[in-house]
C-alpha cells in the first residue's frame, strides 16, 4: 500500500482533529487473498488517525471481507483517491457533519421501507462521478437502518464484479437483480425500494426478514395477498434449522388467522417431500400438522409404510394427530 497523497494526508489529519472520540473500526476478513489489501489500508489509515482503533474479526462462512463503518454501512474497497472524502464522511462521529436533509417525497419513501434491503454499490477510486452516489447512498442508510450498504472495488473484488455483470461504476444493485448504473437521483431510487411487490422477494431477502425478527410482517404480507409467496418454500425446506423455524413461525401464524391460505403451502411441501433430508422431512410434517387437509392425512399415512426412522415416525403421526384435532 502506498503513503496517502499530500491530498489524502490532509484530508486525514483534518478528520481525525475533528473528532472527540475514539472510533472503532471493526474488520472482517474473509480468509481470502483480498484480505490483506484492505487490511494494509486499514493499518495506515489508522497510523494517521489516532482517533481510530481496528478490530479484526474473522467470518467462518464464504463472504467478502469487509470493513465495517456502522453494521448497515460496509466496504468492500480501499477508500482512497475520490473515495476517501464520503468514507471519511460516513466515520464521522459528528452528528452535524452527517445530518443532511433529504425532501419530503425522500423522507416518506424512507419511512415507507419496513423490511431489509440489501443494495450493493460498485465503485472505483478513480471514477469522478461514484463519491455522489456513494455519499448519497450512505446518508439513505444512516436515515434507514433497513438499508444494507456494501461498498465494492470491482477492481478488486472482480468475480464479484463477473457474478454482478458490472461492466461500469458507479453501479448501484438492489438484490442482485434490479440496478441503477451512471447518475440516478435519490428519489428514483427510494421510490423502487419504498414501493416493491414483496410478492417478488427472492428467497435471500426472506430469510433476513425472518432472522431480523419480522417473521409477522412476512405473515400479514401474505395475508394481504392472499398468497403464499413463491420463494417461500424454500425457507421451510433449508438446510439450516433456524432458517426452517422461522418459516414454520409464519405457517403457524398463517394457519391461526386464514387457514385457507395456510392449507396452499400443502402442495407445495409434498412436492419436495422425496427430495430432502431426513431432518427436514420431520419439519414438513410439523407444519402439514399445523396446515394440513384431509388430503394431507392420507398422503401421510402412505409415507408411514415405508418409513424407517423412528423419530420421523413420530413425526408423522404428531402430524396426523394435530390435523385430526384441527379438523
Amino acid at each position: 500500500m502506498h503513503p496517502f497523497s499530500d491530498e489524502e494526508k490532509e484530508l486525514v489529519e483534518t478528520f481525525n482533529s475533528n473528532q472527540k472520540e475514539n472510533i472503532n473500526i471493526k474488520f472482517i476478513e474473509s480468509g481470502s487473498k483480498e484480505d490483506k489489501i484492505l487490511e494494509n489500508f486499514l493499518t495506515l489509515f489508522a497510523r494517521s488517525a489516532q482517533h481510530v482503533t481496528i478490530k479484526k474479526e474473522k467470518r467462518e462462512e464464504n463472504h467478502l471481507p469487509e470493513i465495517i463503518v456502522t453494521e448497515n454501512i460496509r466496504y468492500s474497497a480501499v477508500p482512497l483517491s475520490n473515495e476517501l472524502k464520503p468514507f471519511l464522511k460516513a466515520l464521522s462521529q459528528n452528528t452535524h457533519t452527517r445530518k443532511r436533509e433529504f425532501s419530503q417525497k425522500i423522507k416518506t419513501n424512507l419511512k415507507k421501507i419496513d423490511i431489509p434491503i440489501k443494495l450493493k454499490l460498485f465503485v472505483a477510486p478513480e471514477c469522478p462521478h461514484c463519491p455522489i452516489l456513494v455519499e448519497n447512498m450512505i446518508d439513505m442508510a444512516y436515515e434507514c437502518k433497513n438499508i444494507e450498504l456494501n461498498i465494492i472495488d470491482p477492481t478488486i473484488f472482480t468475480e464479484e464484479a463477473t457474478a454482478n455483470s458490472i461492466m461500469s461504476v458507479p453501479c448501484l444493485v438492489l438484490d442482485d437483480d434490479f440496478r441503477w448504473t451512471g447518475s440516478v437521483t435519490m428519489e428514483e431510487i427510494t421510490d423502487v425500494l419504498a414501493n416493491r411487490d414483496s410478492s417478488t422477494l427472492k428467497a435471500s431477502n426472506l430469510r433476513r426478514i425472518l432472522e431480523d425478527g419480522k417473521a409477522s410482517w412476512l405473515t400479514e404480507q401474505m395475508l394481504v395477498k392472499n398468497m403464499i409467496f413463491p420463494e417461500f418454500i424454500k425457507l421451510v425446506i433449508h438446510e439450516i434449522w433456524s432458517v426452517r423455524l422461522g418459516a414454520i413461525v409464519v405457517i403457524e401464524e398463517l394457519a391461526e388467522k386464514n387457514i385457507e391460505l395456510a392449507n396452499k403451502i400443502c402442495p407445495l411441501l409434498w412436492d419436495k417431500f422425496h427430495t430432502v433430508s431426513v431432518d427436514v422431512k420431520g419439519d414438513i410434517f410439523y407444519a402439514l400438522g399445523e396446515a394440513g387437509r384431509i388430503e394431507d392425512m392420507v398422503l401421510i399415512e402412505k409415507e408411514l409404510k415405508n418409513i424407517d426412522s423412528t423419530d420421523l415416525q413420530e413425526a408423522a403421526n404428531d402430524s396426523l394427530e394435530a390435523i385430526k384435532l384441527r379438523i
